[in-house]
């Protein structure tokens, strides 16, 4: 299923090189099978990453390409099981001390662990032809078994290389899961980080695009604490944002090696469930004994949330930088300057009581505390909230 799977996935990307690199597989199997006649079973076959000292091909992803194509051909092959196996580079380079007289026979089961031959080549540059040089070596002895060679236009290699590798990141469906969060830096009067996380799912529309919806968590504990003076007393403040809402962003993106992908991201968050919760602590209250009748002023605790219909709507712009740790996992890096739109405030709850009314100088009032206007800061300036900090967030995708 493995391999069926890379075969679909390859399928694509390899159209171009499908007719020679056929022929040289086909070849190398016929040979192979010359020289068993009386062999009834199939044997099985590590395909090895083929080598090249041209610095035009080792930027790209030719000798992955190749490798894949050889696969593919080879487990549609009745002679053949090919076999995933880890170590080859060990194997190979002994296999080629071997030939060269330089070191003693030894069993390379126990590195290759079942693959009785490789299959390993050299891919070479000629003029404007890729020359693709196979040969089919038996994994104990060195032998060489088999040779197959291949010549393609080294422009049409090249954009099979560049699909192969914009297929190998996308995964079989261009689709990803994903989650991540936001790490800021406070700035001004801020006292703490905003905790923002969303979890999402992504496409890959094509090669430099993808686009992505999901759902943001916005949690902001205490990022302000205000001394505000009531007649000749003080109180204090402390304030918390928290929202839920929706995202969509885009991503257009490059692909600079099969692991990486860097680009841009433009996203936004949609809070219109945003909250404000004012913290007031030492609210100088009348309480009256219920014995002598005399009234003292005692302490008191407030919670006063305010609500806004608009909510808030945030901008996050970014650099983004994603490494494909495997074929289903992601991690990536972006960063940018985050900046939202301003939330006002115009309802206000506490204790039960709700205040709301078309006059910013009287909203937020409660009978039971008419020295305090929680619409207001202690400077005389309506209570808003805005955000604007540089950010960086961090995430894992899981591709599909």
């Amino acid at each position: 299923m493995k391999r069926l799977a890379l075969a679909l996935l390859t399928c694509g990307a390899i159209a171009a090189q499908d007719l020679e690199l056929t022929d040289a597989a086909r070849q190398i199997s016929a040979e192979f099978r010359k020289k068993n006649p009386a062999l009834d079973f199939r044997s099985t076959l590590a395909v090895a990453k083929f080598k090249t000292a041209s610095e035009r091909l080792q930027k790209n992803s030719t000798a992955d390409l190749v490798k894949a194509a050889f696969e593919r051909e080879f487990v549609r092959s009745v002679y053949f099981e090919v076999v995933e196996r880890e170590n080859l580079d060990k194997v190979i380079a002994e296999i080629e001390l071997r030939q060269k007289g330089l070191a003693q026979a030894k069993a390379a089961d126990d590195v290759l662990k079942g693959a009785e031959y490789l299959l390993v080549g050299n891919l070479t540059e000629e003029a404007n032809t890729l020359v693709v040089s196979a040969r089919l070596v038996h994994a104990n002895s060195g032998t060489v078994v088999a040779t197959a060679q291949s010549r393609e236009p080294l422009d049409a290699s090249e954009r099979a290389a560049e699909a192969f590798r914009y297929n190998a990141f996308q995964s079989q469906y261009g689709i990803a899961l994903g989650v991540d969060g936001s790490l800021v830096q406070p700035r001004g009067e801020t006292t703490s980080s905003p905790a923002l996380v969303s979890a999402f799912l992504a496409y890959r529309l094509a090669r430099p695009l993808r686009i992505g919806a999901g759902i943001s968590y916005l949690k902001w504990n205490e990022f302000i604490r205000e001394e505000a003076p009531i007649g000749a007393s003080k109180t204090y403040r402390n304030y918390s944002l928290n929202g839920i809402g929706p995202r969509i962003f885009a991503d257009f993106l490059l692909s600079p090696h099969p692991r990486w992908l860097v680009g841009v991201r433009a996203d936004l968050l949609l809070m219109p469930g945003m909250r404000l919760e004012q913290d007031v602590s030492d609210m100088k209250v009348w309480s009256f004994d219920a014995t002598t009748g005399n009234p003292t002023q005692i302490g008191q605790r407030v919670l006063v949330n305010g609500y806004s219909n608009e909510g808030m709507t945030i901008f996050k712009p970014a650099l983004l930088v994603e490494f494909l740790v495997s074929k289903r996992l992601s991690f990536f890096l972006s960063g940018g300057y985050m900046l939202s739109t301003v939330f006002k405030p115009t309802v206000y709850e506490s204790g039960g009581y709700r205040q709301w009314t078309d006059s910013a100088d009287f909203n937020g009032t409660f009978s039971q505390y008419q020295n305090y206007n929680f619409n207001r800061r202690p400077n005389g300036n309506p209570v808003e909230m805005q955000m604007g900090f540089v950010f960086f967030d961090v995430g894992l995708s899981l591709h599909f």
